[in-house]
């Protein structure tokens, strides 16, 4: 049947032969939507076909089967890119055609995985923009993630060796060396950044733990991620991980009292009073034991994420937020022995107009995320959670959408994020799921989209109905689309 807005319209499909361009109306069996569009990001012939076998590529014994996983993403347009924008015809991603995310018997992957993106363009940077025409991706060539030394690393990969994480070779990932993660000087980086990672052990891990004394990630020391002074950083910005014990962890637990990371301490996150923040702006990690992790769970009761303690995850009172919003996670133990946290841990996120947005713009006062109402993260200790987390966003106007922007398009007062109603993200006992966890995204449109974007007046997200994450007991492939009902 075909499909419409409530009005009767109906976009259709455009498919193009060599000369020949033709149009048909959508119906409930089109590949539509995330089967992309000529004119967005794809065509009707996307395909991600995960694990053909047994599922993400893994077999009974470990992580993958012999059989070859394959993404193809828009065969035609390749992620829906097409030639002037992000991709070619040829793009593959191809994943564990050995035995599972290129994970071998001996650590972590063989010599036969590859992702190759944008044969043509690779990730489809281009000399003008974020790479250029040589960019490789390839894992697990040899061992581990599969770097090679002219790419991305070594033949061991990520600096793992054998006995675990990393080895002594020093492991580089080096992007775009010209301008640097592809960002050349008028945008985002300049020709000297540089992401140098396991300069002792891989990934700054150490055989006790997970990192030594030498791990640094450097990212554009000269702009600092790319950010420039009119834009949204300062020369300034450090990312400095493990300064003491590699990722902030120390050998008996996740961290030291050292690791900081100090994003952009001038303009914090390079923003600045006009944009999204101010120069108070601190993101301080693992305080006491590194990741706000205890020695007897995950965290303590020192750990703080404060951003934008001024104006709230740095929106001000116009835009996106207001000078209440705050992030505290693991206030007392954050996860506490039984699971994942304990009856304090909370997520507030801008308790004044909900998520930072006003009236005019996305949201209303009333949205509030609550996360872990129970046990923390809404874990429960026979599974995953318990029947009181809840998710509820925008309760009033959905999604934060309203009817006053775009009508329809942008959303309506019913959307609802449920998550874990019944065991804990919908995993039940038998699998993955149970039967009441659900997602349900813009009951009305759709995602808040229309036929004119991304969807239309009844698309649901259904998401474990049956036994979790749409996976069966077995966990074979199941095709998940959404249902244009």
């Amino acid at each position: 049947m075909e499909i419409s807005n409530g009005s009767g319209y109906n976009p259709g499909i455009w498919s193009h032969r060599p000369g020949i361009w033709s149009h048909r109306p959508v119906t409930d069996h089109d590949d539509y939507g995330y089967a992309y569009d000529h004119d967005s990001y794809g065509h009707g012939k996307t395909k991600i076909i995960v694990n053909k076998r047994n599922g993400y590529g893994y077999d009974n014994a470990g992580f993958g089967n012999g059989k070859t996983t394959k993404i193809i993403v828009n065969q035609g347009h390749e992620y829906g890119y097409d030639y002037d924008g992000f991709g070619n015809g040829k793009t593959k991603i191809i994943v564990i055609k050995g035995y599972g995310y290129g994970y071998g018997y001996g650590g972590y992957g063989n010599g036969k995985t590859n992702i190759l993106v944008n044969k043509g363009h690779r990730y489809d940077y281009d000399h003008n923009g974020y790479g250029n025409v040589k960019t490789n991706i390839i894992v697990n060539k040899g061992h581990g993630y599969g770097y090679n030394y002219d790419g991305y690393g070594n033949g061991r990969g990520y600096g793992y060796d054998h006995n675990g994480y990393g080895n002594g070779k020093t492991t580089k990932i080096i992007v775009n060396k010209g301008n640097g993660y592809g960002y050349n000087y008028d945008g985002y980086g300049n020709g000297k950044t540089k992401i140098i990672v396991d300069k002792g052990r891989g990934y700054g891990y150490d055989h006790d733990g997970y990192g030594n004394g030498k791990t640094k990630i450097i990212v554009n020391k000269g702009h600092g991620y790319g950010y420039d002074q009119n834009g949204s950083g300062n020369s300034k910005i450090n990312i400095i991980i493990n300064k003491g014990k590699g990722y902030g962890y120390d050998h008996e637990s996740y961290g030291n009292s050292k690791t900081k990371i100090i994003l952009n301490k001038g303009k914090v996150y390079g923003y600045d009073h006009d944009g999204y923040g101010h120069g108070k702006t601190k993101i301080i990690i693992n305080k006491g034991n590194g990741y706000g992790y205890n020695h007897f769970g995950y965290g303590n009761g020192k750990l703080k994420i404060i951003v934008n303690k001024g104006h709230g995850y740095g929106y001000d009172h116009d835009s996106y937020g207001n000078v209440k919003t705050k992030i505290i996670v693991n206030k007392g133990n954050g996860n506490d022995h039984n699971g994942y946290g304990n009856g304090i841990t909370k997520n507030k996120v801008n308790k004044g107009n909900g998520y930072g947005y006003n009236h005019d713009k996305y949201g209303k006062g009333k949205t509030k995320i609550i996360v872990n109402k129970g046990k923390g993260y809404g874990y429960n200790h026979n599974g995953y959670g318990n029947g009181k987390t809840k998710i509820i966003v925008n309760k009033g106007k959905g999604y934060g959408y309203n009817h006053d922007s775009n009508g329809i398009v942008i959303g309506n007062g019913k959307t609802k994020i449920i998550v874990n109603k019944g065991k804990g993200y919908g995993y039940n006992y038998g699998g993955y799921g149970n039967g009441k966890t659900k997602f349900i995204v813009n009951k009305e449109t759709a995602y808040c989209y229309d036929q004119d974007s991304y969807g239309n007046g009844k698309t649901k997200i259904v998401v474990n109905k049956g036994n979790g994450y749409g996976y069966s007991q077995r966990i074979w492939l199941q095709s998940v689309r959404p249902r244009l009902n």
